[in-house]
């Protein structure tokens, strides 16, 4: 009996050996394969462990978490990749008294040479149900440290400028905007860079719009009124030269008469007139078929009988002429 006794207490202690064997190797199996994960392009993550987070930072690559028996070591992932942001912005404009509603819009990026900060004190969120991946989006990290500091030093910028120099100012105001803001995140060491920055979809109050369009139809009206005045220039100088030029046609003409008059006084003596009158009484002497009353200025100015003659001669061949063509 009593060597059976010691062997059943044998065999209870090579039971306890065994299962303590089996546990040796169920334990170094888990700890020779953690879990897979996976880092993926435009983020990096940091491991979380029992004693808190690793300082490695992980770039986009597939690894294993280190195994763990009692607690669950998980990936927490931050998102690197450029972002877009938006902001809705009513400011009242200062120097116009006035209101103005814009848009900020921008494209953004975290640097992950300045992510560690954001492992330590920003809250992550389970990614796709994977219980051992957290991830921080790109537009939590904007709402914690970009948005409020955007959103102040916009208006602190844009309330320096008129609305009349909002409209004609546009592209240097977004380069001031996208400058500043990138220097402020700098300053202050935050994990954000700005790509591009700037101004979008401004509703300006109806006021300034009707006088802008007012002062366009002024402008309208001022260069049609300009135009017509060079049409109306153009033609009262085209009439003054026709003028002139009817001018010196009618002065030619006159000078012209007044020269022939001058040769003919200068050819026609008196007694050329006078011997030319007794003449023409001769002729009318012949015509017996006619009676001529003659005025007495005729013998006093025997100049009057030419025209008499001329008109005989004119009536003589006008009836000459007639009497050929029958």
């Amino acid at each position: 009996m009593c060597c059976l006794y010691h062997l059943g207490q044998e065999i209870k202690s090579m039971k306890k050996i065994l299962n303590l064997g089996i546990t040796v190797i169920a334990s170094a199996t888990l700890l020779s394969c953690g879990k897979l994960v996976d880092v993926p392009p435009a983020h990096v993550g940091k491991v979380k462990l029992a004693s808190g987070i690793q300082d490695e930072l992980k770039y986009p690559s597939t690894f294993r978490l280190p195994p763990a028996l009692m607690v669950r070591n998980e990936l927490i992932l931050v998102e690197t990749s450029h972002f877009a942001i938006q902001e809705n912005i009513k400011l009242f404009m200062p120097e116009d008294k006035l209101n103005l509603t814009f848009d900020v819009r921008g494209t953004l990026f975290i640097s992950p040479d300045q992510s560690a900060e954001i492992f330590e004190k920003i809250t992550a969120r389970r990614s796709d149900g994977n219980s051992r991946v957290s991830l921080i989006t790109a537009n939590d990290v904007y709402t914690i440290y970009g948005e409020q500091l955007v959103r102040s030093k916009v208006r602190t910028i844009m309330s320096q400028y008129t609305i009349e120099e909002v409209m004609n100012k546009r592209s240097e105001i977004n380069d001031q905007l996208a400058k500043e803001i990138s220097d402020l995140f700098l300053a202050k060491n935050y994990p954000l860079g700005v790509i591009q920055f700037g101004l979008a979809d401004i509703q300006y109050p109806p006021v300034i719009v009707q006088a802008q369009e007012l002062a366009k139809e002024r402008e309208v009206a001022i260069a049609t009124a300009e135009a017509q005045k060079m049409v109306s220039l153009k033609e009262a100088e085209a009439a003054l030269e026709v003028a002139k030029k009817q001018q010196e046609i009618d002065l030619l003409e006159a000078e012209t008469q007044v020269l022939v008059e001058n040769k003919m006084s200068e050819a026609v003596s008196e007694a050329f007139v006078t011997q030319r009158a007794l003449k023409i009484l001769d002729k009318m002497a012949d015509n017996t078929s006619k009676t001529f009353i003659l005025p007495m200025e005729a013998f006093q100015k025997p100049e009057i009988l030419m025209g008499v003659y001329n008109k005989m001669f004119n009536e003589k061949t006008a009836a000459a002429q007639f009497k050929s063509k029958q």
